[in-house]
């Protein structure tokens, strides 16, 4: 793949006229949507690809959502013709909201989901995940409802915790301050039980719409994705559906 292509891997492919833009959660790679996608029908979806991640593993991680923006709203304004909703989940609810920020200027989503991410005026300031000493770091992933057992290998550990890192970074580093509001709707999920970004942390999303707000509670963790796959489906659906 050369120019834009590498930032967006599609997973889905119809005649619909509808385009999901998926960004994943720190460490995720494309893959992590595929169950969604497969239950979208009528829709096409793509899955963001970053530096270090899935096939740009060879790529060094970017650290901030600052140097991501550009490079993925230039691959979503080239390779996405028709409407299109932005969909980010834990650490892509916030590359997700700036991507939509700097694809508004021009031609904006219909649409931005966020789930499992606390609204930015809820992030913790001084909070320095990526900076823990990695057996404190697999602790705090554990606790946060990330598997055990891939990070006790310590062949898989060494290789997932520098993206790790980089991606907490890119969460960490976050400017909160004041944006122009997004133009679209803002749809947050949230997982009764996620210990992180627990529902009432996700209200303050309704600060960054100026096109309508709603939220959507779903009972279980922090990775809703693999937690509660169906669930997930009938939310993303709903918004689609109100396309």
């Amino acid at each position: 793949m050369t120019g834009t292509d590498e930032w967006l891997v599609p997973l889905a492919r119809s005649s619909g006229a509808l385009t999901l833009v998926c960004v994943p959660y720190a460490g995720g790679r494309p893959g992590v949507f595929v169950p969604l996608a497969r239950g979208l029908d009528g829709v096409d979806v793509l899955a963001v690809q970053l530096p270090g991640h899935g096939a740009r593993l060879r790529e060094k991680p970017l650290t901030s959502v600052a140097a991501i923006v550009p490079g993925l709203a230039a691959a979503v304004a080239e390779q996405v013709r028709g409407p299109y909703i932005v969909l980010g989940h834990s650490m892509g609810g916030l590359v997700g909201v700036e991507l939509v920020r700097a694809l508004q200027e021009e031609r904006g989503p219909e649409h931005f989901i966020v789930s499992a991410c606390r609204a930015p005026s809820e992030l913790e300031q001084g909070q320095n995940w990526y900076r823990l000493p990695d057996d404190d770091l697999v602790a705090a992933l554990v606790s946060l409802g990330a598997d055990p057992v891939p990070l006790a290998i310590q062949e898989l550990r060494d290789f997932a915790l520098p993206v790790l890192r980089a991606d907490l970074e890119v969460v960490e580093s976050f400017d909160c301050g004041v944006r122009p509001k997004l133009r679209c709707p803002v749809t947050a999920i949230s997982g009764t039980e996620d210990p992180d970004a627990m529902p009432e942390l996700m209200l303050d999303w309704e600060r960054e719409a100026g096109g309508g707000f709603r939220t959507k509670a779903i009972s279980g963790g922090h990775f809703l994705l693999e937690e509660r796959p169906a669930e997930m489906l009938h939310a993303v659906r709903d918004v689609l559906d109100g396309c």
